[in-house]
């Protein structure tokens, strides 16, 4: 899994337009994009991170390499709630944002 940080990705409109570069270099790759922290993970699927970070650079963003550590790479997981649902927000798009989701039962009931 490639991270990246990218400082001028302020909006929705960013991350959309960075997943559309991505997947036109790549497009099997899975993302994840999280606006707040200004971060995008990508899992390539047949692009080289060369190929991907120039798409990236080329739709006019500048992505900085940032080094995870192994369970913050799992995309079940999420900072935002206990059961990982906020993964689901806009996967049509491929584009996750944290805090987005819909809180279940369990969330609800261990304040998450």
């Amino acid at each position: 899994m490639l991270t990246y940080r990218i400082e001028d990705m302020t909006c929705g409109h960013c991350a959309s337009t960075i997943a559309r570069a991505v997947r036109a270099a790549d497009a099997h790759a899975r993302l994840q994009v999280d606006v707040r922290e200004k971060l995008i993970h990508i899992q390539p699927g047949d692009a080289d991170e060369e190929d991907l970070v120039a798409a990236i650079s080329d739709a006019g963003y500048h992505p900085i390499p940032v080094v995870v550590a192994e369970q913050d790479r799992d995309p079940a997981r999420t900072t935002s709630c206990c059961c990982g649902s906020g993964e689901q927000a806009s996967a049509a798009a491929g584009i996750v944002r944290p805090g987005a989701q819909r809180k279940t039962d369990t969330c609800r009931a261990v304040g998450g």
